[in-house]
């Protein structure tokens, strides 16, 4: 189904060779398959709903949404279902051997009493334990909020495991972290539509927590921070998209508690609803805390925060705290909106330099922000994709945020018997044959120019002839890799009667207006016929 899925049995094929494979067929009792399972094992599970509570068994392998014969798989088609009667999927104890449980649908979690751990409703984990390539919602709890829920559908409690990855986790609810609470780290996830009544509407990062690679949108809380509340001091932020969240009190979008690292994450257009009106600013980033040591050797680099609003107006952003960043971290090649504090350089958005958003919060080619990124932020992402999981370097530089914009291959064909350049934005840039990259959306004119003796015979873009336009010629908007020709022709010259009959251009009267383009059935007159042969230029009068 996916590549971490043969990652995942690779791990489990290596750790026994004594292991087994067993197949579970929808129906019959999963659990007791699991249960029965020895550590190294592999269950296989066939696509259907199996309903209950499910308890992880240390080194157990299971893998979901297998069809009858099970040779394939079909995302999340294995729904593990709670029927709003307690926790989906639990992990009752720290285990010694990686545990995962890959490719299932777990919803519909209720938990009416806090459990051990405060731990959420949809997946609870501890040490060793992950899920992988899961859709998780619809969990939720409703015991007293005073105590809490953490991580209403996925929720970890062991610094520095990787909890989570390639996970799908929608409209659950928790008092912190709606969608995800957890102490390890979470990557490549989707989080949606979840919400909070305390901290953190879509994830809350705890202790040492971090989120790589994720999406975090349209969360709400009902408190603080609609986005990412970034609890403790070791968590971190890198690579990630936050936009579109919501929190009745402070923060829209990221929360920054305790000079936390935050690298390419874009965070824009996030909401709040602040009464206090020194708060108001906060609508997108808070870094709060305002001790200047705490930050020393703390990363802010790369990251855009645009479009965020207070009641749903427009706030200029104002972010005291990101000075201490600059004065004793690092704080580089970012792009801000309104004006800061900062002592530092930064990219200042405003309405006449914005970032040029596409609709995925790709740049266009045009923008301040393309190619605006310092390359050395890359040594801190997992893996070296973007947020969608596309290239990270792609241009000459990385792009600011979190997403990189895609460049195409444009292969230029030998240029014979003259020369050829590309003109854009005010630059002309020659051809030669070969490869050169050029950014998706790239568009250009393409200026011919032959030898002596040579005249243009066509340009041609992927097998096709461009059409000149007013004389002039141009390649639109790239959507792929392109071939491009420019093929020159030798130029021949005729007799002046072969000119006249058959090559004419245009016949003007004495005073230089044009009156047709033939000559044939003029008026009685005297008149000038121009034509040209190549570079040659001829009157005939």
């Amino acid at each position: 189904m996916k590549k971490l899925y043969f990652l995942a049995l690779s791990i489990f094929a290596s750790a026994s060779l004594m292991a087994t494979q067993v197949q579970v067929k929808a129906g019959n009792d999963l659990q007791a398959a699991v249960d029965a399972a020895n550590s190294g094992d592999t269950v296989l599970v066939q696509a259907g709903t199996y309903e209950g509570n499910f308890i992880m068994k240390d080194g157990v392998y299971v893998s979901g949404g297998w069809n009858e014969d099970f040779t394939a798989q079909t995302e999340h088609a294995s729904i593990l279902d709670a029927k709003a009667n307690g926790r989906v999927l639990n992990q009752p104890n720290n285990f010694t051997t990686l545990t995962i449980w890959d490719n299932f649908t777990i919803q519909n979690g209720k938990l009416t009493e806090a459990l051990a751990g405060n731990l959420g409703a949809g997946v609870a984990l501890l040490k060793n334990g992950r899920v992988i390539n899961c859709l998780v919602q619809n969990n939720t709890f409703t015991y007293d909020p005073a105590t809490q829920c953490a991580g209403g559908g996925i929720a970890q409690n062991s610094n520095g495991d990787t909890c989570a990855i390639n996970c799908i986790v929608r409209n659950n609810k928790a008092t912190h972290g709606g969608g995800i609470r957890t102490a390890g780290v979470a990557i490549n996830c989707l989080v949606e539509n979840n919400e909070a009544t305390g901290n953190g509407g879509g994830v809350y990062l705890h202790n040492i927590g971090q989120l790589h690679n994720s999406i975090v949108r349209n969360n709400v809380c009902k408190k603080d921070v609609g986005g990412i509340d970034i609890a403790a001091a070791g968590g971190a932020v890198y690579n990630c998209l936050v936009v579109g969240n919501h929190a009745d009190g402070n923060i829209g979008g990221v929360q920054a508690r305790k000079y936390n690292n935050v690298i390419n994450t874009t965070i824009v257009g996030n909401n709040h609803n602040t009464t206090t009106a020194d708060r108001v600013t906060w609508a997108g980033f808070r870094a709060s805390d305002n001790t200047a040591t705490n930050y020393n050797g703390k990363l802010f680099v790369n990251n855009v925060i645009w479009g965020n609003t207070h009641n749903d107006t427009l706030v200029n952003q104002v972010m005291p705290y990101l000075k201490h960043y600059a004065s004793n971290g690092t704080f580089a090649s970012n792009a801000l909106q309104g004006t800061t504090d900062l002592g530092a350089d930064y990219i200042a958005l405003s309405a006449e330099n914005d970032p040029q958003f596409n609709d995925d919060y790709s740049f266009t080619w045009t923008s301040p922000l393309y190619n605006a990124g310092s390359k050395e932020a890359l040594t801190y992402f997992v893996g070296d994709k973007d947020v969608y999981g596309n290239v990270r370097k792609q241009g000459a530089n990385i792009d600011l945020g979190a997403v990189e914009h895609t460049v195409y291959t444009a292969t230029v064909e030998a240029i014979e018997n003259g020369t050829a350049t590309l003109e854009f934005l005010g630059q002309s840039v020659s051809l030669a044959a070969g490869e050169m990259q050029v950014p998706e959306g790239f568009t250009a004119n393409v200026v011919a120019t032959p030898a002596s003796g040579y005249v243009l015979d066509q340009i041609v873009l992927n097998s096709t002839a461009l059409e000149a336009v007013e004389g002039v010629y141009t390649i639109p908007a790239v959507e792929s890799n392109i071939t491009l020709a420019i093929i020159f022709k030798q130029s021949t010259i005729t007799s002046v009667e072969n000119i006249i009959a058959a090559q004419v251009l245009a016949v003007y009267d004495m005073l230089g207006r044009q009156i047709d383009t033939t000559i044939n059935d003029l008026t009685t007159g005297m008149y000038i016929v121009v034509t040209e042969q190549g570079t040659h230029k001829i009157s005939i009068k």
